[in-house]
């Protein structure tokens, strides 16, 4: 997304927007436990936007701070119609295949970024980020392996399961710096000055200065960014929590619809990505809707 949007999202802007989520859903979700995180559908929905509107010289900050605004009334709308009713409709199988999409969307993103580096670095460089790819991929893959096998004691397994990932992520950084494979200039996450936006802007968006007729040009990609999210974060729900983990509040996935509009609209105005739907893991006092 930083290079597909010439340079409007940053590490700092992704940081941020994982915060606010984290704050407001910690402090006021009526989930028994909310876990926030990236996913790959809002990162399409950005530099898709970005390629319509660029071109055609309107300013994509501000054309996004309208998305969030007109998406924030519209959670509104149906956190206050009690819309996840609808969600006793939808079957495990919806579940799934959006599970696949989001998945999906993850390895073909990966593949992107693999296939950059002989364009931008060279072909030794691309040849060692696809081995320590798959390094990485296999290393976990088997981490998971050995967490469900009878093999070492319950506690070692479930420390490798546990943490056998992150930390392969650690000892890969460290191998790419032994022996031949230092002198090979690898790329790096772009970064920018801390505590400020990747571009020379401040954090406000004067989205009062667009266009009324962009204002509500924006309603359209709004109701598609309303119809990601709470598709994205109810069943997300779903899945988490099956019918053996009733919720005991069933207004909390309203609830929660309502603040999640509240995070996308301050995130329009603060010019960074929208907060990323909320995955509610099981707990033994929920319940869904009914």
């Amino acid at each position: 997304m930083f290079s597909k949007t010439d340079q409007s999202y940053g590490v700092n802007e992704v940081l941020l927007a994982s915060v606010l989520a984290s704050v407001v859903f910690s402090l006021f979700a009526a989930q028994p436990l909310t876990i926030v995180g990236v996913t790959g559908p809002i990162t399409v929905f950005n530099y898709t936007v970005y390629d319509i509107v660029h071109p055609q010289g309107i300013d994509y900050f501000q054309f996004m701070c309208w998305i969030g605004i007109w998406s924030l009334i519209m959670h509104w709308i149906l956190a206050i119609a009690n819309a996840c009713n609808g969600l006793t409709y939808v079957t495990r199988f919806s579940c799934d295949i959006f599970g696949f999409y989001v998945a999906f969307i993850y390895l073909q993103k990966g593949i992107q970024v693999l296939t950059r580096q002989w364009g931008m670095a060279g072909a030794a460089s691309a040849y060692l980020s696809i081995m320590i790819a798959l390094l990485v991929m296999m290393t976990g893959y088997l981490c998971g392996i050995i967490g469900e096998s009878p093999l070492l004691q319950r506690y070692v397994r479930k420390f490798i399961e546990d943490y056998g990932t992150p930390l392969t992520v650690i000892f890969f950084t460290g191998f790419v710096h032994i022996g031949h494979m230092r002198s090979v200039e690898l790329e790096k996450l772009p970064t920018s000055k801390a505590f400020f936006p990747t571009q020379d802007r401040s954090w406000a968006v004067p989205f009062w200065n667009l266009d009324v007729g962009n204002i509500f040009l924006a309603i359209p990609f709004a109701i598609l960014l309303t119809i990601l999210f709470y598709f994205d974060h109810n069943v997300s729900s779903l899945i988490a929590q099956g019918s053996e983990f009733p919720l005991r509040k069933p207004a909390g996935f309203h609830w929660d619809i309502f603040l999640l509009g509240i995070t996308t609209g301050v995130a329009g105005i603060l010019g960074i990505r929208k907060p990323p739907p909320t995955h509610s893991t099981p707990s033994s006092q929920s319940r869904p809707p009914h």
